[in-house]
């Protein structure tokens, strides 16, 4: 029931009616997304210079995050002094924005560094409570703690430590406030394994959202798979029907960050809003305001949308671009275009339809959106707006790395019909045949709808991805669709909606027998198609991925062993097979059988190993589903070559790196503290081979932008025969959350930079990094994001430290391998 569609006489009757929280929540949502309403900023300030506040409400921000700090609000035990955010507040309410205030840090009145102690814990608890009674019904959110999983937790991080305080935080909150907003944990980076432990130890029981700070070097689409991840994290430990929203409560580029600048940052911060609402964000905080010094070399010190002097940025206009545009708009769908890299962002207004289009695809190219014949207007990312003209065959549109928006003039009939068209969601978890086959049901259920049924011609489903075939989709499709003939409405013989489930035993056989492996930790692509009676087509895609895989991570063979490692992340039991791919009428199958709650197993296949110690290598996981004897494929990883570059079989234990092949180097701020030392040393227990010899690194940076790279030297840098797709590892991990990176350059001297993400393991582990540019930023060069062969490796590892805090570790790595040709 909607209050606004009641007299006004009724809905106020209603709204009497319903409990404090209720009235409070409706009255202070967290947004629907959409912009700008979910649209928010970091700011250090409390007491804004003149005409400020009423800058960073013009670009379209309506939310601010600060710190809330414990030591300046109680300066006295017991008391509390909120002057400095009761100026703030009435700022802000001014200028109807909302803030996000973060309880944050230590009190040297009870304890020093974090509360980890019975009594300051407790202090901390009153002191929140506190707060939230004096701005009681204001409208704020309350997030506990920022990072809490990096040094921003003294004296080291510590889940346990925080989760105490957090619950007891959160009883008290609750207690005072029950109505009030309360979130957390406000990690550095997506720490799936800090946030876990928070979910399990019941801060969900608390918390109405869950935050974060996705950083990355790479562009902010890259992100979406992470919040797949996270909700169906939150999904295994939340309450049953309980909505536990996601917010993004702080990231931003610097545009002096390698592979950035002020161009791209500005490009980035509407992107990012963009796919932040596509994904379903509650609130998305961009960081930083303004730029936080004038340091050309400090990336700090650029992350802002206006200089430090206020002067707006490019990336202020490109933001108050954004918001101007789609003013008051509600983010509808996404429009599959021809690719997977094109963006077609659907928004519906008071207005009208909105789009917003742009590609991920380094290289600008023309494409057609599905419109009717008219005129448009089209703005550029930073509001140069020109006049376009539709055709019969839709608009057609040159696509780049800069969001445009494009606004109908007038009524659009096309637009209209993809407006009403049922909102297919973009991911699908699955976690069974029968579950992947109801989930299509559930998606594509409201597939027609009665208003522009008669205007439909033709259905089409196609599958998109490297795991399926031809036959198989043809059989799904059929499975899924039946010849109907509607009722009520124009006969169209043509028309075509689902039909009734099959068996579940068909569907076993149909999903597990390659057309979707349930347990693969690759994606499917379902394009659903619509063909209208005008000859145009809309289109939207639907990602369908397994809420419980099993990930193959092959390793370096030792010896005629080849190493598997298969990942079982959500500890969901298992059995069946695993063999070789490429091999199948010799290969030799090995049992797996992994038992509820186990989150790893390690098979070792045996492999044909040549002289200078390449070998090829798939792997292939399979089941028998109950009544059925084949085998059946679950999980799969392509047949691709490997080739050792180094083991460090014939250096002397104890020894420096030898003179010309590598060296270890401190890169970034020269004016930074850094510690480094390297040798050869016997690779800690773990590896198959217990002779094997690794490269240990100790490093030790101050805070600020320092990072270690390790270099090849002479004949090791040489180019790369070929076009590999990804180098790895085997490296020994302590846990030390900082970041690991490769480096490579092409022909044109552009630099690429992939991550393996941090180091939030202990123990060895192969790791990899691709080769073909993804979840990589680049620079230099040509500078476009396309790999120009050859190429040569320029730092096997890279460790930095995330946001500058300072890095401290010891890291070994050994049995370095090119993947792929």
């Amino acid at each position: 029931m909607r209050l606004d569609k009641l007299p006004f006489t009724l809905a106020l009757l209603l709204l009497i009616a319903l409990p404090a929280e209720a009235q409070y929540r409706k009255q202070f949502p967290l947004p629907t997304p959409g912009i700008p309403d979910s649209l928010g900023v970091n700011i250090h300030f409390y007491d804004p210079r003149a005409g400020e506040m009423e800058q960073l409400a013009a670009a379209g921000f309506k939310w601010i995050r600060v710190d809330f700090v414990w030591a300046g609000v109680e300066r006295v035990r017991g008391q509390y002094a909120f002057g400095p955010y009761d100026r703030l507040m009435a700022y802000l309410d001014r200028n109807k924005i909302r803030p996000i205030f973060i309880l944050d840090y230590g009190n040297d009145l009870y304890q020093e560094g974090s509360p980890r102690t019975p009594e300051s814990r407790a202090a901390f608890a009153r002191f929140a409570a506190a707060a939230v009674t004096h701005f009681k019904g204001r409208g704020v959110l309350w997030e506990m703690w920022n990072e809490p999983n990096i040094s921003f937790w003294k004296p080291t991080p510590n889940v346990a430590e925080y989760v105490l305080l957090a619950v007891e935080t959160g009883k008290a909150i609750r207690q005072a406030a029950p109505e009030e907003w309360y979130i957390g944990p406000g990690v550095s980076g997506m720490d799936f394994a800090f946030m876990e432990e928070c979910f399990r130890s019941g801060l969900l029981n608390y918390w109405d959202a869950v935050s974060f700070h996705p950083y990355r070097n790479t562009p902010p689409e890259t992100a979406a798979e992470d919040f797949r991840r996270l909700r169906d994290l939150i999904t295994r430990y939340a309450q049953p029907n309980k909505p536990v929203p996601l917010i993004n409560s702080e990231w931003g580029y610097s545009e002096k960050y390698p592979g950035l600048d002020l161009t791209k940052q500005s490009k980035y911060i509407a992107r990012q809003a963009l796919s932040n609402v596509a994904n379903g964000l509650a609130v998305s905080i961009w960081y930083d305001w303004h730029d936080d010094g004038v340091d050309p070399k400090e990336p700090e010190h650029h992350f802002g949308t206006v200089y430090n002097d206020y002067k707006p940025k490019p990336t202020y206009q490109a933001l108050a671009t954004l918001t101007r545009t789609l003013a008051d708009c509600k983010f509808n769908k996404r429009l599959a275009l021809s690719a997977p890299t094109d963006y077609c962002l659907l928004f519906t207004g008071a207005n009208g339809p909105r789009l917003a289009v742009w590609t991920t695809d380094p290289k600008p190219h023309s494409v057609r959106i599905p419109a009717s014949a008219g005129d448009f207007n089209v703005s550029d990312y930073l509001g140069i707006e020109s006049a376009r003209k539709a055709g019969k065959s839709g608009l057609e549109i040159t696509l780049t790395d800069a969001p445009q928006y494009v606004t109908p003039v007038g009524k659009n009939a096309i637009l209209g019909v993809a407006e009403r068209w049922h909102s297919l969601r973009q991911t699908v978890a699955i976690d069974s045949p029968n579950n992947a086959y109801g989930a299509l049901l559930n998606v594509l259920a409201g597939y027609w709808t009665k208003q522009d049924r008669a205007a439909y011609m033709d259905a089409r489903i196609t599958w998109i991805g490297a795991n399926t075939s031809d036959a198989r989709i043809q059989q799904i499709v059929n499975s899924l669709t039946s010849t109907y003939t509607p009722t009520n409405t124009v006969s169209q013989p043509n028309y075509r909606e689902l039909g009734a489930p099959t068996s579940a035993a068909q569907w076993d056989r149909l999903l597990g027998e390659g057309n979707l492996p349930y347990r693969s930790e690759t994606p499917c692509l379902l394009r659903v198609t619509i063909f209208l009676k005008s000859g145009s087509l809309i289109s939207q895609d639907i990602v369908l991925v397994s809420r419980n895989p099993l990930r193959i991570v092959r390793q370096t063979a030792v010896g005629s062993q080849l190493p598997v490692r298969i990942e079982n992340p959500t500890g969901a039991p298992f059995s069946g097979r695993v063999l070789l791919v490429g091999d199948e009428k010799s290969a030799v199958t090995v049992p797996l059988e992994i038992k509820q709650g186990e989150l790893e197993r390690t098979v070792r296949l045996p492999t044909r190993m040549l002289a200078d110690g390449s070998y090829q290598a798939g792997v292939r996981i399979e089941t028998q589903f109950q009544g059925d004897p084949r085998w059946t494929v679950v999980s799969e990883s392509p047949n691709v070559a490997f080739r050792p570059l180094e083991r460090f079989a014939s250096y002397t234990v104890g020894a420096p790196p030898p003179p010309g092949d590598y060296r270890v180097l401190p890169d970034g701020d020269p004016k930074v503290n850094s510690t480094l030392s390297a040798s050869i040393v016997t690779a800690p227990e773990g590896l198959s081979d217990p002779q094997s010899r690794a490269l240990r690194i100790d490093y030790d940076f101050t805070p600020g932008w320092k990072f270690l790279r390790l270099q090849p030297e002479g004949k090791k840098r040489a180019p790369l025969a070929g076009m590999p797709t990804a180098f790895g590892a085997w490296v020994h991990g302590d846990g030390s959350g900082d970041v690991l990176n490769a480096r490579f350059t092409d022909a044109s001297g552009q630099t690429f930079q992939p991550t393996a993400g941090r180091i939030d393991w202990r123990g060895w582990r192969f790791v990899t990094f691709g080769l073909r540019g993804e979840n990589s930023g680049h620079w230099s060069g040509a500078d476009d994001g396309v790999i120009h062969y050859p190429i040569h490796l320029d730092s096997l590892l890279l460790i930095d430290s995330p946001g500058g805090r300072g890095g401290k570790g010891t890291l070994y790595a050994t049995g370095f391998t090119l993947i792929g040709q």
